[in-house]
């Protein structure tokens, strides 16, 4: 499913918006911190997919085969959007619109404040409904 998300995105000219490229990114600064922050959101180096459209420009990781089968077949499904669950089970909740996804990400978060989720806090939504912005 997340294969599909990113494959959605990229189809649509639509950053990816990853958290995990963007953490990368700020790692490779110098300047993780254990969460994102606006700083990282709107920093230009090459692996933050907030700033630059399509794939990064190398991995992020040594993907498993799962992983590589998942981008070779991905799901079939029209979701763009995606966010951990808030109940730190490890799942996640797909969305096709930025309304939902900004309800699940705000799930997320009182999920996350009251100690259900031990993952980092994922990005400020974007408020954009405009493919590319």
């Amino acid at each position: 499913m997340v294969a599909a998300v990113f494959l959605n995105r990229m189809q649509r000219d639509m950053k990816l918006d990853c958290d995990p490229t963007t953490m990368y990114a700020s790692l490779l600064d110098g300047r993780f911190r254990g969460a994102i922050f606006r700083s990282d959101l709107d920093s230009r180096n090459p692996y933050n997919t907030y700033q630059h459209l399509g794939l990064p420009p190398g991995p992020i990781a040594n993907p498993g085969i799962k992983s590589i089968e998942a981008a070779l077949n991905p799901a079939q499904t029209d979701y763009l959007f995606f966010v951990a669950k808030a109940d730190g089970s490890g799942g996640h909740v797909f969305s096709t619109t930025v309304d939902a996804h900004n309800r699940a990400v705000a799930e997320y978060r009182r999920g996350h404040q009251k100690g259900k989720s031990p993952s980092p806090t994922p990005a400020p939504p974007r408020a954009r409904k405009t493919p590319g912005d």
